[in-house]
């Protein structure tokens, strides 16, 4: 019987190897395969957690927007400001906020915001109002990753922080004295005589009062109601892009003094005086700006008319020698002054006829010099800003309007109307009140 063999296959161990080989190298495309999915999925999950914490950075820098201007107005700021803060969380703001120089400041985010008038910036006057501008500057942290933002926020503050009369260091009024609309001051207010009678407001502070801690004399009659409202601090003093030195070196160097029609009688160009003896001229001002150093009228009445056109207000400035030497060859100088009977007539509210004197430097009291002078004075619908000058009235006067004067002194049996325009601040609020105007989210470079 033949003996039994084992028959060898042709490559028998080489097949085994090449399977072996595969199987190596599908595992390892199936570890670099899962080894990418897990990488994938592990950038995926980074990119979601970058955005989440962008999107957290992106927050925080509101938050500290939003937190620079809830501090801005309950504040009251009036220069650069910032602060930093903590949200939990790893979440972090730092915000700087800095007024906006008018007029045209476009380097924060949006466009310079502009008044009625046309003027706009940080302190650009618009009529009695001012239009105030900041610029918010936030940045948002949040786990490493940051975030900026950037706002434009805009207020306005009354020129007139009483609604009617402001006399900022003293008010006085003898008996019969009667007046319709808001009386304040910063100093003493003594108002003689039960005849008299307010039917308005009378804003005062306690401690300029005599004695000390007292209200002053706040007179009812029938059909009159008089309020005490006591002041929590000094009314802050008018102030305005419109009262400042270079605002009335403008309405110099910009006047329309020979646009007053007929032509004034007795006026010298070149130290910008009026010296009239002519009785009673009526003068029509056009919408615009007049400049002068004196006004004086020695006949018997004199009439200033307001003509406006196109809303656009006619705004008077009457220089003194505290500012200007160009006033000092005028004696006297600063004062509108009539012998007998002015009349100043506005057309319209009354911010569209504002009167400003220069008046003394400030802190002149108690040597400011006077303003306003006449034995009949009828103010019709003006705005008189005149906050280092004083105002001693007679006996027959008629005042229609918004006024501020340093001290007011009136005679007996005067009446007065001090209009209240719905933009004076009180005794409750005595600066502006902001609002967001423009929003931007500045790039990743972090410039806005």
């Amino acid at each position: 019987m033949p003996a039994l063999t084992r028959r060898r296959h042709p490559g028998g161990s080489g097949e085994r190897g090449f399977i072996l080989l595969t199987a190596l190298l599908i595992l390892a495309a199936l570890t670099v395969f899962i080894a990418a999915v897990a990488r994938s999925s592990e950038d995926a999950s980074n990119t979601s957690a970058q955005a989440v914490s962008n999107n957290q950075a992106l927050g925080a820098a509101d938050a500290g927007a939003q937190q620079a201007l809830f501090r801005i107005n309950a504040a009251g700021a009036t220069g650069t400001t910032g602060a930093t803060g903590s949200l939990g969380n790893g979440r972090s703001y730092s915000y700087s906020a800095s007024p906006l120089v008018p007029p045209n400041d476009s380097s924060c985010a949006g466009l310079p915001v502009r008044g009625p008038t046309g003027a706009s910036g940080s302190t650009g006057a618009t009529g009695a109002t001012t239009i105030l501008q900041y610029c918010i500057t936030s940045t948002g942290s949040a786990h490493g990753r940051t975030s900026k933002v950037q706002e434009r926020v805009v207020g306005s503050q009354s020129l007139f922080p009483v609604n009617g009369l402001f006399a900022v260091n003293a008010f006085t009024a003898k008996a019969n004295f009667g007046a319709i609309g808001n009386i304040g001051s910063n100093g003493l207010i003594d108002i003689k005589g039960a005849s008299s009678s307010i039917n308005g407001t009378v804003e005062y502070l306690p401690s300029a009062q005599q004695p000390a801690g007292s209200a002053p004399n706040c007179p009812n009659k029938s059909g009159t109601t008089c309020t005490l409202l006591p002041l929590p601090a000094a009314l802050p003093i008018p102030s305005s892009t419109a009262t400042l030195p270079s605002a009335y070196a403008s309405a110099l160097g910009n006047n329309i003094n020979a646009s007053i029609s007929p032509s004034l009688s007795g006026y010298n160009a070149t130290n910008y005086t009026v010296n009239d003896s002519s009785n009673n001229p009526t003068y029509v001002l056009p919408s615009g700006t007049y400049y002068f150093c004196n006004l004086a009228w020695t006949g018997n009445s004199v009439t200033l008319q307001a003509s406006i056109t196109n809303n656009q207000p006619v705004v008077v400035y009457i220089d003194s020698s505290s500012d200007s030497p160009r006033c000092a060859t005028a004696s006297p100088n600063g004062q509108l002054t009539a012998k007998n009977s002015l009349t100043i007539q506005g057309n319209g509210s009354p911010d569209m006829f504002q009167i400003y004197f220069y008046g003394g430097a400030p802190g002149c009291t108690p040597n400011c010099p006077p303003a306003l002078t006449a034995n009949n004075l009828t103010i019709n619908n003006a705005q008189i800003i005149a906050p280092y000058s004083t105002f001693t009235a007679g006996n027959a006067i008629t005042l229609n309007g918004t006024f501020v004067f340093d001290t007011v002194s009136i005679g007996a049996n005067t009446t007065a109307n001090f209009v209240a325009m719905g933009s004076g601040e009180g005794g409750n609020v005595t600066f502006p009140y902001y609002f967001p105007a423009a929003h931007q989210i500045c790039n990743a470079s972090g410039s806005c």
